[in-house]
């Protein structure tokens, strides 16, 4: 197995050069260029299907790249992506790691506490409920929840195993601005505080910008950036 030594705080996580994935049917992103600093908030820029998900899911060691360079934690990638997974939370993927909708957030949740080998009694569940605001509503099916709710609820089972990477797919979906700016406060609380490196998805540049550093990889979200009078990454 092996071991994994992460970088200090405000040192490079994760670093990547001309990385790009195709497919017989298209070219998913391509000649992307990384450099994110442990501890801080990062949001790759992109509208629907320019690989957004599929660069979070590479990041995270679940998909590969077919060129270029990518290490997270000095560990180089494909070769070392099942050391990635162990460091890496899974935080909301709509359609990817979706959870049981007729499950309790109670059950759910203690089900992943113990996957994790965290205790995951009825007290410690709770607690753990508590800290994301959910404890008053641990009996409640997941399918109850709207959408700022189930994106929330996704983050924090994503950090159940004390991860030292997240990557959180699309967040805005049916969310207004202002919601969204709300989920990026407290990702931002998370990467400040515990040291954890997100990284998030965002299709709007007026929500990513809200980020530590945003990064487009589309032509679009290049344009965005160049609008507002930006500095533009991977142009």
């Amino acid at each position: 197995m092996t071991k994994v030594v992460l970088p200090e705080v405000g040192e490079t996580f994760i670093s990547a050069r001309g990385l790009t994935q195709k497919t017989p049917m298209r070219t998913t992103y391509q000649n992307v260029d990384l450099d994110i600093k442990r501890g801080s908030l990062a949001s790759i820029v992109a509208e629907d299907r320019r690989g957004k998900t599929e660069l979070l899911l590479t990041l995270a060691g679940h998909m590969r790249h077919t060129s270029g360079k990518l290490s997270v934690a000095g560990l180089e990638l494909p070769k070392n992506e099942a050391a990635v997974r162990r460091i890496a939370g899974m935080g909301f993927f709509e359609e990817v790691n979706e959870v049981q909708p007729l499950l309790s957030l109670r059950a759910v949740t203690s089900a992943e506490l113990n996957l994790k080998g965290k205790a995951s009694g009825s007290k410690a569940t709770l607690e753990y409920l508590e800290t994301w605001g959910f404890a008053d509503r641990a009996k409640v099916k997941t399918e109850t929840l709207d959408k700022y709710d189930r994106v929330c609820f996704g983050i924090a089972l994503g950090l159940v195993g004390d991860p030292a990477l997240l990557v959180v797919d699309d967040i805005e979906g049916d969310l207004t601005l202002a919601q969204g700016k709300e989920i990026m406060d407290r990702l931002r609380r998370v990467a400040h505080e515990q040291g954890v490196t997100v990284v998030v998805a965002c299709t709007d540049y007026a929500l990513g910008k809200v980020a530590d550093v945003a990064i487009p990889i589309s032509d679009a979200a290049r344009g965005q950036m160049a609008a507002a009078g930006e500095v533009v990454m991977n142009a």
